[in-house]
């Protein structure tokens, strides 16, 4: 299959992903998909397999959390592998605290379908979307344990991410840094490289 196909299954994955469209993940993820997101102590945390990890991840997510996407995300494609590189901004409903996160998704989509994704997010930041507000008594927020054990899952590219955003705060300087940061973390040679731009544009650098 192509690599504007791959890059138009995975759009269309993220567009379902945005509906919440069920009937159309499902259609669209392989059977044995695995979905894996980094950290502990929280709902979503973990390896998801299969159709009904998949479910499982939705009914979780709709449960837990509110997310918004204010801009597109960009779609940068190798073979079978497309990378994509957006920024989400959300509410953790159980604290109804707000966090903002730059995330990375690694897919690979074989015969068609999605049958691996790997995140890289910001963990950081939905630790602490997760803490609840400081109570007398209560031990303070930087010695809480869901704080601290995602603080030591927290992946690095979450850390690369971080220190990009600060030193460069520049989004397209940023969104290639990122994508070669995941390029490297996945094994994939960014030298030859198809990018596309928000509107899934296929161009070779």
């Amino acid at each position: 299959m192509s690599i504007e196909k791959n890059v138009q299954i995975v759009k269309n994955f993220f567009a379902a992903l945005g509906s919440r469209d069920k009937k159309d993940l499902l259609a669209l993820s392989a059977e044995d998909i695995e979905w894996i997101i980094p950290g502990e102590d929280w709902p979503l945390a973990g390896t998801h397999r299969g159709h009904a990890g998949l479910e499982n991840l939705l009914e979780k997510a709709n449960e837990t959390v509110e997310t918004s996407y204010p801009e597109p995300p960009e779609f940068i494609a190798q073979g079978d592998r497309v990378v994509v590189v957006g920024f989400a901004a959300g509410r953790i409903k159980a604290t109804n605290r707000t966090f903002e996160d730059h995330w990375v998704f690694a897919i690979t989509v074989r015969n068609g379908k999605v049958t691996n994704i790997r995140e890289y997010i910001d963990t950081l930041a939905l630790a602490r979307g997760f803490e609840m507000a400081a109570i007398p008594g209560a031990l303070p927020i930087e010695t809480d344990t869901i704080r601290k054990r995602f603080v030591k899952s927290m992946n690095m590219f979450a850390l690369l991410m971080t220190m990009t955003q600060l030193s460069l705060n520049q989004n397209k300087i940023h969104t290639v840094f990122a994508a070669r940061a995941v390029w490297h973390l996945e094994g994939i040679d960014y030298t030859n490289r198809h990018l596309c731009d928000r509107e899934g544009v296929h161009r070779q650098n």
